[in-house]
């Protein structure tokens, strides 16, 4: 995916933030730092998207499911 000049002032104030507070041992540690924070970000919209489009189950639903495929007794 291409760079944008959001991306570049986002990472930006990510930067001026995280030195305002102390700061990072490197500039490496800061991409990582940011890289994790994006993928973060996109696992939560990815799962917005997932409740939206419909494409989950109740967690209770879910965990009954998975107890009888694997011939376990049920919840309690």
């Amino acid at each position: 995916m291409p760079v944008t000049k959001d991306d570049i002032q986002d990472f930006h104030r990510f930067v001026d933030e995280k030195l305002a507070n102390g700061g990072a041992d490197s500039l490496r540690q800061l991409v990582a730092e940011w890289e994790e924070r994006q993928e973060a970000s996109a696992a939560v919209r990815q799962g917005i998207a997932d409740i939206d489009a419909k494409r989950t189950e109740p967690f209770f639903e879910s965990q009954d499911r998975f107890r009888q495929e694997r011939g376990l007794p049920p919840r309690q």
